[in-house]
Formats: structure tokens, sequence, C-alpha cells
């Protein structure tokens, strides 16, 4: 079941990506969180990477994530930039078939700090 979308740039109406994504599979862990960073809920997800950008990733996971939920995400030291933490929020998910995880999603950064690090690791 797909959800919410990114809205397209202004100056990019053929397409809603913002950034330039690079492929890579790598673990990351997702849990539910308030504004301070202070895991809270009970949804906890060993996810994996599909691509990832300076603005956000594309992930699959064996659970749905839960809607308008702040999400806290941590790499491990094998990520671009070793045990990255941040902030994203998600965008869209949608039920895969054929995927032993099941469920593809995209996710927004929401925290400058991530956002800038990988900044200086990647071209927009």
């Amino acid at each position: 079941m797909e959800r919410e979308k990114i809205k397209p740039s202004v100056n990019d109406s053929n397409s809603r990506r913002r950034c330039r994504r690079f492929p890579m599979q790598r673990k990351v862990l997702i849990r539910t969180c308030n504004s301070s960073g202070i895991v809270v809920g009970e949804f906890v997800e060993l996810a994996m990477t599909l691509d990832c950008s300076q603005g956000g990733m594309r992930v699959v996971s064996s659970k749905m994530i839960p809607d308008q939920s702040l999400l806290l995400f941590n790499f491990d030291y094998d990520f671009l930039i070793p045990q990255l933490q941040g902030f994203a929020q998600l965008c869209w998910q949608k039920n895969i078939e054929g995927l032993p995880q099941g469920i593809e999603a995209g996710l927004v950064f929401k925290d400058a700090d991530s956002r800038k690090a990988l900044a200086r690791r990647m071209e927009c």
C-alpha cells in the first residue's frame, strides 16, 4: 500500500527526486522517537538500505513503519559515515511481493546534521 509522496521540487516537475541517489546496501536500525531523540513506542526494525542521498534513503523492512512518526536511525561502522545517527520521517511505503522483507519505504532526513554530513560525501 503506497502512502504519502514527496512533492516535486519547483525546478524538477518530471521527478520527485531532489538529490542524486547512490545505490548501497547497508543495515540501518530504525526506531520511533520523540523530538529529543528519546526512543518511544514499540517500533524497532533492522532495515536494509537500497539507496541513499543527502536528502534521505530508501529501505526495505519486514515491518510497516508507523505513519507520522519521527524516526531515529543508526548506521553501523560499514556505512559511508561510520555510526551516523539522525532523525528521519516516513515519506512513503508500499508492499513488495517477492521480497523477503516485504516493505519498501522512502525516508526523508529531518535533521540538518545528517544532511550536512552526507552532503560532504555526496553530490546533489
